[in-house]
């Protein structure tokens, strides 16, 4: 999972500045070399690639027993992406009344880790108990009831399986998004690829320096994962989605008029996507802002 996660956080960076991913190469330090890891952790860098449309066109894998111990590694990657000067995204695209995309995340999609440590270590939490019985224990039955409900694969998971559920790769749907908008006569305004900070950290980026974002955590479902970690971690509403993704890995800022254009196309591709807000002008106040 680690190698699809340092793929798509490179890719749907690139992605944002509206290029097409082109290569990457990666950087694997392990503390002793086990080859059935290393192809575990390479096979998943490739797969991630070709999803992405990317080559894998290189790397190095580095041998290190003096710094890590024989079952710790490092992997870092980087990506090389291609765009026309007309179509690179800047953030300055946006304008008021503009709609807020938000396409459904996987997970905890790789942000938020050291928290998530000390929050398995202070309750006292194992990764091989199933998840069902962690969510059951501390967010009750109606969470379960929900839970197998919608959904039914982490249901059946454990809580270390959830918590290492892979990222999604973005770069082929939001690419299609975009093809889509144009031949409609539309485009994208900007895109925000919610990582660490979550969406006020991320969501203004996307946007000119004087409009803002209008937020509405209601509009969308939050992953039981999600609630979990917050209600472990102590967090409210607003800390967590200043910590994790709050169960959007990507928003896009489009047109009022493609709005529904967008969420068609983003269905028809498999990605859960919701219009979560909308762009307005700053005033000189925030810009990020949430709905009560």
């Amino acid at each position: 999972t680690i190698g699809q996660d340092v793929v798509a956080y490179n890719v749907d960076d690139v992605v944002c500045q509206g290029a097409r991913p082109f290569c990457f190469l990666d950087y694997l330090a392990v503390g002793r070399i086990v080859p059935e890891t290393v192809a575990e952790i390479v096979g998943g860098i490739g797969r991630a690639c070709a999803a992405a449309g990317c080559a894998l066109v290189g790397g190095e894998t580095a041998e290190h027993p003096g710094l890590l111990r024989p079952e710790q590694f490092d992997l870092a990657g980087f990506c090389v992406g291609l765009v026309a000067r007309a179509g690179y995204l800047d953030g300055t695209a946006g304008r008021a009344g503009d709609r807020l995309i938000g396409l459904a995340a996987t997970g905890l999609r790789a942000t938020g880790y050291s928290l998530v440590r000390a929050m398995l270590e202070a309750h006292a939490l194992r990764l091989a108990t199933p998840y069902r019985e962690v969510v059951g224990a501390h967010l009750g039955e109606a969470a379960l009831d929900r839970l197998d409900g919608e959904e039914p694969a982490r249901a059946g998971a454990s809580l270390g399986e959830v918590l290492l559920e892979p990222s999604r790769v973005y770069a082929p749907d939001v690419l299609a998004l975009r093809a889509a908008l144009r031949a409609a006569g539309h485009d994208l305004r900007g895109l925000a690829h919610i990582t660490g900070g979550g969406l006020p950290g991320n969501l203004p980026r996307a946007l000119p320096e004087a409009l803002a974002a209008v937020v509405d955590p209601g509009s969308w479902p939050l992953p039981s994962i999600h609630r979990l970690v917050a209600r472990l971690a102590g967090l409210d509403g607003p800390e967590a989605r200043a910590t994790f993704n709050g169960g959007l890995g990507m928003v896009a800022v489009v047109p009022q008029a493609a709005e529904r254009l967008a969420l068609e196309t983003l269905a028809e591709r498999g990605i859960p996507a919701w219009t979560v807000g909308q762009v307005v002008e700053a005033g000189g106040g925030p810009r990020y802002r949430e709905l009560a």
